[in-house]
Order: C-alpha cells, then structure tokens, then sequence
C-alpha cells in the first residue's frame, strides 16, 4: 500500500509540477499584437473541430513542408468564417475557438492548430455577423487564397467577441459566449467591458 500511495504522491507532484511550468509560460510568453486568426471553412467542416489546418508552404527550402503558425498561443482565437453560396461580400463569422491550452505555435511541425476542449462554438444564425464588418477589404487579397489563415489583431478580436455577446443577449448561446469572452479576456491580459464581468 505504501509503493502504491507514493507512486500516486509521485503522479500528483509530476502534474502539479507540468501546471506550474505552463503557468509560468503563459504569464511570461511576450505577447503578438497579431496572434489572432481567421480562417475560411465550410460550413458542414466547422462543427466539432480538433483542430485547424495550416497549410503548406508555397515555395523555398520549406515548401511542401506544414506552415507554422508562430504567433499562435493558447491566447489566441480562431475566427471561423464561411461565405455561404454567396460572395465575398457575404462572408460571416460562423464560429470561434481558442487555441489548444498547451499550444504554443513555434513548437507546432504537423501543420494542425489544436482547439480548445472547452471554448469553442458555432455560433447560431441569428448570432452570427459580418467578417467585413471588423476589417478593410484592402487589408485581404481578393481571393482567400491558397494560405488558410490570416492573422489580426488582438483588439479586433476582443471587439469581435463582444459584438457576439450583445447579439446574443437572450439566445440560448448567451452564456456560452460570455464564458468565452471573459476567458479570451483573462489569457490576453485585457480588460473586460464592465457589462461581461
């Protein structure tokens, strides 16, 4: 029974040794001014997400090769965007999710961007808002192209989520989005809107 008890010490001692270093991670990592990211996805793909793909790199001595995604960390936001059987005009926010808790995008080689567990959602229709509503349509090429992601700011992302909560007030996601606001809020070191604390 003693062998058995201090291999379970020995377990909680390695866990709570893993949690302090991640913490100490988190509250020292510098912080990108853009370590958010959007991505065009269908609709029918965007439902239960593990992760996010970043592609490959186009040309050069890496090419063929999974792009890493740098300024990505578990502070940041992935903005799922579709434009439906339309246009780029019509292009929406259908859902967001934050990083993998342990994801830290320097350290990523298989090209997958790993969702948070908890704070992730698909926003309903009547939740949902315009792409084109937050940024230029210069600051994006034309087409999506053939990189899946672009990165943006942190405050966009914090004004993009707030807008989310106010159309949500009443709906069934309310809370859901509230949760992954003050979340967002509490990872990026940014003040929350008195209205969501």
């Amino acid at each position: 029974m003693n062998e058995e008890r201090l291999r379970e010490l020995e377990v909680e001692r390695e866990k709570l040794e893993i949690e302090t270093r991640h913490r100490r991670r988190m509250y020292t990592a510098k912080r990108s001014l853009k370590s958010q990211v959007a991505y065009n996805i269908p609709e029918d793909k965007a439902e239960g997400l593990e992760y996010v793909e970043t592609g490959c790199v186009l040309s050069g001595p890496m090419k063929g090769k999974p792009r890493v995604p740098s300024n990505v960390q578990p502070n940041s936001a992935v903005v799922l965007t579709d434009c439906g059987n339309g246009g780029e005009d019509d292009r929406c926010i259908i859902g967001i999710g934050m990083a993998g808790e342990h994801f830290w995008g320097k350290e990523c080689e298989d090209g997958r961007i790993l969702m948070h567990d908890r704070y992730q959602l698909i926003l309903s229709d009547e939740n949902r808002i315009s792409f084109w509503k937050y940024f230029k349509r210069e600051a994006f090429p034309a087409r999506w192209g053939k990189i899946p992601f672009k990165y943006f700011q942190n405050q966009t992302m914090q004004k993009i989520i707030r807008d989310i909560c106010i159309q949500a007030e009443g709906t069934e996601q309310e809370e859901e989005i509230r949760n992954l606001y003050r979340y967002f809020c509490k990872v990026n070191r940014m003040e929350e809107d008195g209205e969501f604390a």
